[in-house]
């Protein structure tokens, strides 16, 4: 029995004066920083216990921490060793992906790509309106074409690249009618518009304040912007050789040959403009006297009545001034 207490007080001794530290002088328990890697003291020996990151802060084994737009995990290898492995990629906004996946961010979406050992975070495309537009794809917005545009490595924006009119894409700079004007596409800062440049009659182009002929009208070619509109102008006068001569509503003119000539004026009437004979003249003595619809007038030996007719044309008939009971002054009075 006194021997057991013997060896027992033995071992004990022995056991107190056992040195635990570690190569460096480390105590038992403490935690050593080497390179990116961190140990622990344990019984003599360093023990792998983490990895360092890109902060130096400490990440134990099995841990994930994020360098730049990747998400990195601190492992031990085949060999037991410490290594850090990429193992996704990261999004601005903090979003985590793997080798081979897609993700949405902000108004851009990435692949997330293998590397060799490492992952990294690609540029593919632009969300324009909620749907994925590969890089330098094209997609309508509105009435203009986007296009999306790589700016960096990590960066993408939609950018005008057209105007989109009546189902038809046009590139910035082109020319492009349709069936009441053309356009320029033109882009400024922040899009493309398909700014109007004039109108369009029967195929051919009309500047801004031009007049054209429609029918028996002149219409004059107005732009606003990104439309044209076409303001009543006047009438179409038939001469006799028959060509065709403007008259701007309210404008005058006389027709016929002396001493019988009647004064015409070009009316609007609703959304057109009418030639409507207004009076008669009566070439007396070198001057034309005018005789209104319905009357007649006495000049020496001639008398000159102006009737309106049933299609709204005015004749101007002469007969002898004894004659009073001429059929030619029936319905008429003096003037």
């Amino acid at each position: 029995m006194l021997m057991q207490i013997v060896f027992v007080c033995f071992m004990a001794a022995f056991a107190a004066g056992q040195d635990t530290s570690c190569p460096g002088g480390a105590s038992q328990g403490t935690e050593v920083v080497s390179g990116a890697y961190y140990y622990k003291c344990d019984g003599g020996k360093l023990v792998s216990a983490g990895c360092i990151d890109d902060k130096s802060a400490k990440v134990p084994i099995g841990g994930t921490f994020i360098s730049g737009h990747t998400q990195k995990t601190c492992i031990l290898d085949g060999s037991g060793r410490l290594t850090v492995k990429c193992t996704a990629c990261v999004t601005d906004d903090g979003k985590t992906v793997t080798a081979g996946q897609t993700v949405d961010s902000g108004s851009i979406y990435f692949n997330c790509v293998q590397n060799g050992e490492g992952v990294d975070l690609q540029v593919a495309g632009c969300l324009i309106n909620g749907k994925r537009v590969a890089v330098n794809d094209k997609v309508t917005s509105g009435d203009q074409v986007l296009s999306c545009q790589k700016t960096t490595n990590k960066d993408a924006s939609a950018v005008p690249a057209g105007c989109f009119h009546n189902g038809q894409q046009y590139d910035i700079g082109s020319q492009f009618d349709d069936d009441v004007a053309f356009y320029h596409c033109k882009k400024d800062d922040t899009s493309a518009k398909a700014m109007a440049v004039g109108c369009v009659n029967d195929g051919k182009h009309v500047y801004d304040l031009d007049i054209y002929q429609k029918g028996d009208n002149f219409f004059r070619c107005r732009v606003q912007d990104t439309t044209v509109t076409a303001d009543l102008w006047g009438c179409a006068m038939k001469k006799e050789d028959g060509t065709i001569e403007p008259k701007s509503i309210a404008c005058t003119w006389d027709t016929g040959s002396d001493p019988i000539n009647y004064v015409n004026c070009c009316i609007k009437k609703g959304g057109i403009a009418t030639v409507t004979q207004l009076y008669c003249l009566y070439t007396y003595r070198g001057g034309r006297i005018q005789v209104d619809e319905g009357c007649f007038r006495i000049f020496d030996t001639v008398a000159a009545g102006c009737k309106r007719n049933a299609d709204g044309t005015l004749t101007m008939n002469t007969w002898d001034a004894k004659d009073i009971t001429s059929s030619l002054a029936a319905g008429l009075h003096q003037c």
